[in-house]
């Protein structure tokens, strides 16, 4: 597996409160996770990096769990793993904005995924989005846990209204705003090409799946991430953006 991972304060923001974090682990398997947080300047930069530090390490402390004697990945346990980093990513979040009031309110998007081989296993909580690169297609593998995609799944308005619809940015579901939180979780398998992690400063310009796919004929997982960081900057750039390539057509980490 190649990954590159490219976090961007974008046109318009000073700041970047994106983080992200991609890890080899000793058995092979590879973890990444992206984080977009909110709550202003520092807030947001500080429930980021605590989600992302505090999700990774939670993986990272038990990797020797996750396997059986003979070698064989534990599926079960890995989810629970992987929901049990949301859980304590958002503890952690939660709990240091209690200890300072000028922190209060202060919350992160999180999608992460844990690959091994052919098992893709991934959560998501807000709107960060991950998706699956096919040669012929792009597939967008999370939903967004906001307010205009609570309206689609009710039927009141369409998917192209909803991408400039005026409380879009609305979230409904974020690690470290309540004290519990519920992540959404996926399997898959490494039947596609590649595979994108991204905070909406980059999904909020990018919203046709064909033209996303675009940026990943012929391109390994570097130049991938570069041309979608630069194409959201040149569209206006409006908020933090990351992106998170994960190819599986071989090769080392870059």
């Amino acid at each position: 597996m190649v990954f590159f991972g490219l976090t961007d304060a974008g046109k318009q923001r000073s700041d970047n409160q994106d983080n992200f974090k991609i890890c080899q682990l000793e058995c092979g398997a590879v973890l990444a996770v992206v984080c977009d947080g909110m709550g202003g300047a520092a807030g947001g930069s500080i429930a980021s990096s605590i989600a992302a530090e505090t999700f990774c390490n939670i993986i990272i402390q038990n990797e020797k769990l996750l396997f059986s004697p003979d070698g064989a990945i534990k599926e079960n346990t890995v989810k629970n793993a992987l929901i049990t980093g949301v859980n304590k990513a958002n503890t952690a979040v939660y709990q240091k904005a209690v200890i300072d009031p000028s922190l209060e309110g202060m919350g992160t998007t999180l999608v992460g995924c844990f690959i091994y081989k052919d098992i893709v296993m991934a959560i998501n909580v807000g709107d960060s989005r991950i998706y699956s690169v096919y040669k012929d297609r792009v597939v967008r593998v999370s939903k967004d846990h906001s307010f205009v995609q609570t309206l689609v799944d009710m039927g009141e308005i369409s998917e192209k209204e909803a991408q400039n619809h005026p409380k879009k940015n609305i979230i409904m579901r974020a690690v470290g705003v309540d004290d519990s939180v519920e992540a959404d979780y996926f399997r898959l398998s490494t039947d596609m090409e590649q595979i994108l992690l991204c905070s909406d400063g980059l999904s909020n310009y990018v919203t046709d799946d064909n033209k996303l796919l675009e940026f990943f004929v012929e391109q390994n997982a570097k130049n991938a991430a570069e041309s979608l960081v630069e194409f959201a900057n040149k569209s206006g750039g409006g908020d933090n953006i990351t992106a998170v390539v994960i190819d599986f057509k071989g090769g080392k980490a870059e």
